[in-house]
């Protein structure tokens, strides 16, 4: 569904979708794979760096700090991006949000002050820095959220968003409680009506994302194109129905496996029904585990004459498989088309 007004496509948020979310919720582990660990990101020369590490490092860059002050971030899960703020900033005075109280255990992080649950109406407190990472694409009414968030900034104070842009990353529509899908445009029309003037658009800080850094103020109105919203995203679906067309010949043709083990990588196995014989992951912290009963291997352990599926848009599947060819060049890497 796409509306009409501004643009912002969303799921049928339906009695079914509320029953699966809740199910999906209640027995929500945060990276299981990792043993609670964030995604590494892979720099071209294959270096892996925490993902909220690159994207604060993009932050501070950009915006640089003063020496102390106060980071509330929110939907902080286990932490990760806090941890990393930490030793970036040590000066910092740190808090957490999440829904629940589940992730109290926080407040034993360095720099950590603070923990919140449920609305954001009950925090007293202000920052001078909000971070939301991944967690707006969660949101059925995010404008009524950015709002609550406006009256939680000092003057001055910086509000960054990031989140997963489904026309660089088709894969995201497949996600069940990503009620809420994002173009730079709707999410810019989305921080103009909360009250927020956006600074910097930060996506080019993490490839397949897109976010923006803001300061409470007013923004011109921004005008929306829906119809071209409405046609990327039919295009998005067709593409995945096609890359699972073509990964299912594929499949009957030789042995193969999937790169990844996250949102991609996962539909990619369920698309075919139990014919893919492994996943491959950079991630040592991964190999010798299982996902959805199928072994995960490092690259080095891929069987003679196996092919790897690239659950990525080509340009950046083609970016992977070249890198990680020098290393491994006896390896059938299948770029999906464009």
């Amino acid at each position: 569904m796409v509306c009409n007004s501004c643009g912002h496509p969303q799921k049928d948020i339906s009695e079914q979708w509320l029953a699966d979310i809740n199910e999906i919720y209640s027995k929500y582990e945060m990276y299981p794979l990792s043993e609670g660990s964030e995604p590494l990101l892979f720099s071209d020369t294959g270096t892996p760096t925490p993902r909220s590490r690159v994207l604060l490092e993009n932050f501070l860059s950009t915006f640089p700090l003063n020496q102390s002050g106060k980071l509330l971030d929110i939907g902080c899960g286990n932490g990760s991006l806090l941890k990393q703020f930490h030793k970036l900033k040590p000066h910092w005075n740190l808090y957490g949000h999440e829904q629940s109280g589940r992730q109290e255990d926080i407040l034993s992080l360095d720099g950590v002050e603070g923990y919140y649950s449920g609305e954001l109406d009950s925090i007293s407190n202000q920052f001078n820095v909000i971070i939301m990472t991944y967690v707006i694409e969660h949101l059925i009414n995010p404008i009524e959220i950015l709002k609550k968030i406006q009256h939680l900034l000092l003057p001055g104070g910086l509000f960054v968003v990031q989140t997963s842009y489904f026309n660089d990353n088709p894969f995201d529509l497949m996600v069940c409680d990503h009620c809420s899908h994002f173009t730079p445009e709707t999410l810019a029309v989305a921080a103009q009506k909360s009250g927020f003037s956006i600074k910097h658009v930060t996506d080019q800080w993490i490839a397949k994302e897109i976010g923006f850094v803001a300061q409470a103020g007013t923004d011109k109105e921004i005008s929306i194109d829906a119809d071209k919203t409405k046609t990327n995203l039919d295009n998005g679906l067709l593409w995945l129905q096609k890359l699972a067309e073509d990964s299912k010949h594929k499949a009957n043709d030789k042995v193969v496996g999937i790169f990844g083990t996250a949102v991609a990588g996962t539909w990619l196995a369920a698309s075919l029904e139990g014919k893919a014989a492994f996943f491959v992951d950079e991630n040592p912290t991964q190999h010798g585990k299982f996902h959805m009963k199928i072994p995960i291997i490092s690259p080095e352990k891929v069987p003679a004459g196996a092919a790897v599926i690239m659950g990525f848009l080509p340009n950046l599947a083609c970016k992977i498989a070249a890198r990680l060819s020098i290393q491994y060049p006896e390896i059938e890497f299948i770029i999906p088309n464009s």
